[in-house]
């Protein structure tokens, strides 16, 4: 009889962690999703989306955008109110270009 009652409550122990890891199976794949949409939202709208070339619009553009990111508090610089703000900077042309880095030639202060 002891036996008996030790394999009940066995089996409503395993009906109970069968049950349980259901919700939480469902939980995490919950949890996944909003993490995963959530991240989606933050690598979409990241500074700086446009790839640099030496093209003078895109790098106007870049520029452009350089100061949107600026005025929303992304990027910030010695340089960024000089060139966003009292545009005391000339875009004159661009010197190279890599995959990440812009390389541009601006007048500032009647400095080139």
């Amino acid at each position: 009889l002891a036996k008996r009652h030790v394999w009940r409550g066995m089996d409503k122990f395993q009906h109970m962690i069968r049950r349980n890891c259901k919700k939480l199976i469902i939980i995490l794949l919950i949890i996944y999703f909003i993490c995963a949409f959530l991240f989606h939202l933050l690598h979409k709208h990241t500074p700086l989306q446009i790839k640099p070339t030496c093209a003078k619009d895109d790098n106007l553009r870049f520029l452009t955008q350089l100061c949107n990111n600026y005025s929303s508090g992304f990027v910030s610089g010695s340089f960024c109110e000089s060139l966003c703000v009292n545009n005391e900077v000339d875009y004159i042309k661009c010197l190279s270009h890599k995959v990440k880095d812009l390389f541009m030639l601006v007048e500032w202060q009647g400095e080139k």
